[in-house]
């Protein structure tokens, strides 16, 4: 039997806004949730005329054949060091 699982999140860019029209990746990448938002909050700024939104991807599981790497343990080391949240402490 097989179950669909989220992977992830990919930032998506919309040219007709909230409107019901198709969506297209900004990048290939899939982020986390988390990471997916802070991508979106940074690149909003920059183009506050497009509307970006954070959108799930999903899998199949079951296969058997199931050996992706996954997400990174800490997916904030994939960002570019001036989208970095600030430490807490």
């Amino acid at each position: 039997m097989f179950m669909l699982e989220t992977i992830g999140f990919v930032l998506l860019v919309s040219t007709c806004g909230d409107d019901a029209c198709e969506a297209l990746p900004v990048t290939e990448d899939i982020y986390t949730k988390h990471e997916c938002e802070l991508r979106l909050k940074y690149i909003a700024k920059r183009r506050p005329n497009l509307y970006f939104m954070c959108n799930e991807v999903m899998r199949e599981t079951g296969s058997g054949d199931d050996d992706s790497p996954g997400i990174p343990d800490d997916p904030e080391d994939t960002l570019p060091p001036d989208e970095r949240p600030e430490p807490l402490n």
